[in-house]
C-alpha cells in the first residue's frame, strides 16, 4: 500500500527502485507503522490503517501534506499519535494542511487557523484568537469559551 505513494516517480516499465523502497521504509518509520509492513490492509484497525495511509502520503516525499479529518473514528491514543505526527512533520519543515472539526485539537496543535463557513473564509489567524472570535458563533451558531483544559499524555512521555 505504501509503495503506491511512489507511483508518480516510476518510469516505464514501472518497477520500484532502491530509492523508492528507502522512501517507503522512512515513511513507515515516521508514521509509526514499521511493524505493519507486510500486513493485509483489511486486517488492520482504523488507527493502523490511518497510519498506513499517512505513510503512503509521506512516501510521496512532497513539501506539502494535505489531510482531511485524519483522526476521525480513531480512539484517543491513535488521535494523539496522528496529531503528534502532524506536529513533527511541520517542525521538520513540511507544510501540513489539515481539515479538522475538533477545536481542542486545533487549539493544541495548530499554528494557524482558517475558519471556513459555507465555502467562505470567515476568520484567519492564531488558533486562540479565531476560537475566541465572534466568527465561531456566526459560523456554527455556538458560543465558545476557553477554559483550562484537561491534558492527556501518552504513556512514557514524562
Amino acid at each position: 500500500m505504501v509503495l503506491h505513494g511512489r507511483f508518480p516517480y516510476l518510469s516505464y516499465p514501472r518497477r520500484y527502485r532502491r530509492e523508492d523502497r528507502e522512501k517507503v521504509r522512512d515513511a513507515l518509520r515516521k508514521a509509526g507503522a514499521e511493524h505493519l509492513a507486510g500486513e493485509m490492509i483489511g486486517n488492520l484497525s482504523g488507527g493502523q490503517r490511518q497510519k498506513v495511509y499517512i505513510a503512503m502520503a509521506l512516501a510521496q516525499d512532497t513539501g506539502v501534506v494535505l489531510m482531511d479529518e485524519p483522526t476521525t473514528y480513531l480512539d484517543i491514543k491513535n488521535q494523539m499519535e496522528i496529531m503528534e505526527l502532524m506536529k513533527a512533520l511541520a517542525e521538520g519543515g513540511k507544510c501540513v494542511i489539515a481539515v479538522l472539526h475538533d477545536l481542542d485539537a486545533v487549539l493544541q496543535y495548530a499554528d494557524h487557523v482558517m475558519l471556513m463557513h459555507a465555502g467562505n473564509l470567515v476568520a484567519d489567524g492564531e488558533p486562540l484568537a479565531v476560537c475566541q472570535s465572534q466568527s465561531m458563533e456566526a459560523a456554527f451558531g455556538v458560543k465558545t469559551e476557553i477554559r483550562e483544559k484537561l491534558t492527556f499524555r501518552r504513556s512514557g512521555c514524562g
